[in-house]
């Protein structure tokens, strides 16, 4: 064995031997190596199973659905559930004498808001973007 030649554990000795990088304004100080889970709906999708993220999302706000919809696919699917959808809806305006057609409860929810809102002369109030 030669004092020359690297180990089997050097790889890992060089990432606590490596200099300290300057924190960041969050005062987290990241090191090059360091791996983050960037799969669709990361570690809070496969922790938890869908029927529990629908009743989470239940008590988020139509606003609150579109901003979480931009995170990633598996949220955006989830976001965009009917029943998420109706819930709000008949939360906001009561229950309609029936569905219009074959146009989703999303869809209907944001016609209504932004036909309120151009009544009232502002902006739509769920943030106008249906397709988040």
């Amino acid at each position: 064995h030669s004092d020359d030649a690297p180990g089997p554990h050097a790889a890992h000795m060089e990432a606590f031997e490596a200099p300290m990088q300057p924190a960041g304004p969050s005062g987290f100080e990241p090191h090059a190596a360091a791996q983050f889970d960037l799969t669709p709906m990361g570690s809070l999708g496969a922790c938890l199973p869908r029927e529990l993220l629908l009743r989470v999302f239940a008590f988020l706000s139509a606003q609150d659905l579109v901003t979480v919809a931009r995170v990633c696919s598996g949220m955006k699917e989830l976001a965009g559930e009917e029943v998420l959808w109706r819930r709000l809806y008949c939360a906001r305006w009561g229950k309609p004498q029936r569905q219009q057609g074959d146009t989703s409860w999303k869809a209907q929810y944001f016609a209504r808001d932004t036909e309120e809102a151009h009544a009232m002369g502002g902006p739509a109030g769920a943030g106008g973007d249906e397709d988040a």
